[in-house]
This record gives structure tokens, sequence and C-alpha cells, in this order.
């Protein structure tokens, strides 16, 4: 079992990769040390805490279900999005990306459009470890249920 903070992600990744192909028994960290350095270029969109990301003004439960919210520490981009109903719905809050990408750990990446409005949504998404790709940005690593 792995410690710290990323510890359930990548236990849910072994569990997903279990049976594949994979890199042999204890490079795992290693690989995706490399892949953090191979994308050092990239800009990530950090998953904000949920008191943080509470929306303000709006109707409805202090805490609605199921709402992530991403945002670039700089500011230059945000995007909510919510798992329901077998879909992923989501908006570009901040920043204006014309194209948003699910990329899987399995399976091929998903691109839809972003609308004038910034939603867009991913019909029948599945379950497992997803993450957004908004231009150069990458969200964190979610588990779509």
């Amino acid at each position: 079992m792995t410690e710290g903070p990323d510890a359930r992600l990548l236990d849910e990744l072994r569990m997903a990769l279990d049976g594949c192909a994979g890199p042999p028994a204890g490079r795992f960290e290693g690989l995706l040390s490399f892949a953090s350095f191979a994308g050092a270029g990239a800009v990530r969109a950090e998953l904000l805490d949920p008191p943080v990301a509470e929306p303000v003004g709006l109707r409805g439960p202090a805490h609605p279900g199921g709402v992530l919210v991403f945002e670039v520490g700089d500011g230059s981009l945000a995007v909510e999005v919510v798992a329901a109903h077998g879909r992923l719905d989501g908006q570009v809050l901040v920043g204006g990306p014309v194209e948003v990408v699910l990329e899987r750990v399995r399976g091929p990446a998903r691109a839809r459009p972003v609308d004038d409005l910034g939603r867009f949504t991913f019909a029948r998404p599945g379950s497992g470890p997803a993450r957004l790709r908004l231009g150069p940005v990458t969200t964190d690593w979610f588990l779509l249920l």
C-alpha cells in the first residue's frame, strides 16, 4: 500500500491496471515520477477543497453532491465538473478553451466542444480514474463512479 497524499489514487490506478501488461512490480512510482518530469512544461489545474469551491449566491444545497472545481494557480482557468445521471457535465468558469478532452487510464481520449457559455458534456463517461485536458492545461486525476 502506498503512503502520501496520492495513496488512494495510486491504489485505484493499480486496481484498474491489474491484469494489464504494465511495468514490473515496484516500477509504477518510477514511471509516475518520469511522467511528471516529462510533462514539466505542462500547466496543471488543481482540485479546490470543497469549502473553497462552495458556490456563492446560488440556490440549492450549500454543498452540492459530486461537484468538482479545478483552478490553475494563477487564476487563468477554472472549470466546474458534475458527474450525474450517466453524464459528465462541466462549465469553464474562467478561461476560454474551445475543446475539452476526457482522458482515461484505459481507452481512447474523447473530445467535446465548449459552447458559448463554456459548457460541455460527455455522455456515458464510464467509471474509474479520469482527468480533463483543456488546451495546455490538465486537471488532477479524479474518480468517476
